[in-house]
């Protein structure tokens, strides 16, 4: 599991670094002192889990995971602070768990527990993680697939008749199906680039050149796709998302 340490203090981050350590399965990737530079971490890596500071010198802990779910990430975070009061709040915003400063062993050997479960209930996210955060898997029939550049993809969109995800990939004459348990989440989940503008599209951002009267126009090789709409409900996100540019 990939972790993303937020802390005002770097003493902190160091101690709960350290205590991480002995756990072969997880490793400190990446970590940050203000909220902000934890959320801009989050841009172009693939992250599990986040342990949190309540008390940040930009924004506090819990406009962090609001700020941080608007942009889709799905990460699990686990609120530290020294202040039990926030531990209520936390929960009603989606936290994982709670752990108290100083970090007690016993108590964090149980989150990592915890966590470790979360992981086998999800052997579909697992895999596409495996691939690589620039690659993609796709059947083309039965038996033959093809490993595609996440760079070469501009739509993900989901066919009701199938009731499953399909990929519109450069070099193919038509969307390629992708496994039923495959769902937008994991799709999401791939790389911060893929934006969600409807409940039937997920777009690479990259690709999209304009919006017009709601469609979508895309560069090259895709400046040929004109029925991706943007629903009202997905346009202010797909605004807060070229705003964070």
């Amino acid at each position: 599991m990939n972790v993303l340490i937020v802390d005002d203090e770097k003493s902190a981050i160091e101690l709960l670094k350290k205590k991480l350590e002995k756990y072969d399965d997880i490793e400190v990737t990446a970590s940050a002192t203000t909220g902000a530079a934890g959320l801009q971490k989050l841009t172009g890596s693939y992250i599990d889990v986040i342990f949190l500071d309540v008390k940040l010198p930009d924004i506090n802990g819990l406009e962090f995971i609001t700020r941080m779910r608007e942009k889709h990430h799905r990460c699990k975070v686990v609120i530290y602070s020294g202040f039990n009061e926030y531990m209520l709040q936390a929960f009603r915003q989606t936290a994982f768990d709670f752990l108290l400063k100083p970090v007690d062993d016993s108590e964090l050997e149980v989150i990592v527990k915890r966590l470790r479960k979360e992981e086998e209930k999800r052997p579909q996210e697992s895999s596409i993680r495996k691939q690589g955060l620039d690659r993609l898997l796709v059947y083309t029939n039965a038996v033959d697939f093809h490993i595609v550049n996440v760079r070469d993809i501009v739509v993900f969109q989901y066919n009701g008749n199938i009731r499953s995800w399909e990929v519109v990939i450069a070099g193919f004459d038509r969307p390629v199906r992708l496994k039923r348990t495959i769902n937008k989440e994991l799709l999401l989940h791939m790389d911060s680039q893929f934006v969600q503008v409807n409940q039937r599209y997920i777009i690479n951002f990259n690709y999209l050149m304009s919006v017009t009267d709601n469609i979508c126009h895309f560069y090259p090789p895709f400046d040929k796709i004109d029925y991706v709409v943007v629903s009202h409900l997905f346009r202010k996100r797909l605004i807060q998302r070229f705003n964070t540019l």
